[in-house]
């Protein structure tokens, strides 16, 4: 069964990940410099004393470096259908989600829409339009809730309505005339 597309989420260019992970690693190698300079005298240290253990600051700043750019050129999908949310979140991580399962969504920092199960929530960062989104995933949860309850409240049978009537009758907590006006009401006489 082919759902129709409702809306797909548009996702910026700007990558938060890449942003953080490029700050972290200009950090690592300004502190490797700057530890340099206090114990070796001068920030060339840094390069020159490298059997002193400075190449960590390198190796953690090329690690970063690295992840940024893992970061830059990985792209996140989100398609919202009639029946399920599909896409790809962090690291390629596929997702197939039936409207039944997911149970609450939001939105956050870095225009995140937050989709929660009951195994989980799942993010998507960089989302431009994830006001539209958001409210049309919220708008397909309240329309299955409005379904949800019209089929739990299955209409009881007029003989199940009688019985309980009569119960109630013999119990002596409605009277004869209000039985009777119930039981017309209910065989609609």
């Amino acid at each position: 069964m082919n759902d129709k597309t409702l809306v797909k989420a548009k996702f910026s260019s700007f990558n938060p990940f890449a942003v953080l992970c490029f700050a972290i690693a200009g950090i690592v190698l300004i502190a490797c410099f700057m530890v340099a300079s206090a114990f070796g005298g001068s920030p060339m240290w840094a390069i020159e004393g490298m059997e002193y253990g400075y190449y960590w600051f390198f190796i953690g700043a090329f690690i970063f470096v690295a992840l940024g750019l893992m970061f830059m050129v990985m792209r996140f999908e989100l398609i919202v259908t009639e029946g399920k949310v599909v896409g790809k979140t962090l690291f390629g991580k596929r997702v197939d989600l039936p409207i039944s399962q997911i149970s609450v969504a939001g939105t956050g920092a870095f225009n995140r829409v937050s989709i929660a199960t009951s195994s989980g929530s799942i993010n998507f960062y960089g989302v431009t339009n994830q006001n539209e989104v958001f409210s049309t995933i919220s708008e397909l949860l309240m329309k299955r809730q409005e379904e949800t309850k019209t089929t739990a409240k299955a209409p009881e049978s007029t003989s199940d309505e009688l019985k309980k009537l009569k119960d109630l009758l013999d119990s002596g907590i409605i009277t004869q005339e209000e039985f009777d006006a119930k039981k017309k009401q209910l065989l609609g006489l």
